[in-house]
C-alpha cells in the first residue's frame, strides 16, 4: 500500500494533469533528463523546471504528468517496475531551461526519500 505522502503527491499531480503549449521560432529543442540517484532504483519523483517547456514525455514504462503555471512547469513522472528515472523535455525558445530542481523522490517501496539533496539533475 502506497506511503500517504505519496498518495497526496499523487492525487495533488493527478489535479495538475495539462499540456503545455508555445515554441520559439525555431521549434522546442529536446533535452534529456535523468535523476542520479545515491540509491539505484527509484519509483517516482517531482520536479520543477523554470523555462519555455513546450513539453514532456517519457522514456521508459509508466507515467508522466507536466503542468505548466506561469513559467514553471511541475512534472511529476513514476515508472511501472523501479529503476532509472528520465524523460525528455521539449524546450521552446533558445532551447534553454532557466532552471531545474528535484522536489521529491520515492524509493520502489512509495516511500519518500529523506536526502533528495544527494540526488542530481542530469540534463543534455
Amino acid at each position: 500500500m502506497p506511503h500517504p505522502r505519496c498518495k497526496a503527491l499523487l492525487a495533488a499531480a493527478a489535479l495538475l494533469a495539462v499540456a503545455c503549449e508555445s515554441s520559439g521560432p525555431g521549434g522546442p529543442t529536446a533535452l534529456g533528463l535523468t535523476i542520479q540517484s545515491p540509491h539505484g532504483a527509484e519509483g517516482a519523483a517531482l520536479i520543477s523546471l523554470v523555462g519555455p517547456v513546450d513539453s514532456v514525455t517519457r522514456t521508459a514504462p509508466g507515467w508522466l504528468l507536466a503542468h505548466r503555471v506561469a513559467d514553471t512547469t511541475w512534472v511529476f513522472a513514476g515508472l511501472e517496475t523501479a529503476g532509472i528515472l528520465r524523460f525528455t523535455v521539449h524546450v521552446g525558445g533558445d532551447g534553454r531551461l532557466d532552471g531545474a530542481s528535484l522536489v521529491e523522490v520515492s524509493g520502489p517501496d512509495d516511500a519518500p526519500r529523506a536526502d533528495p539533496d544527494r540526488y542530481r539533475l542530469d540534463i543534455r
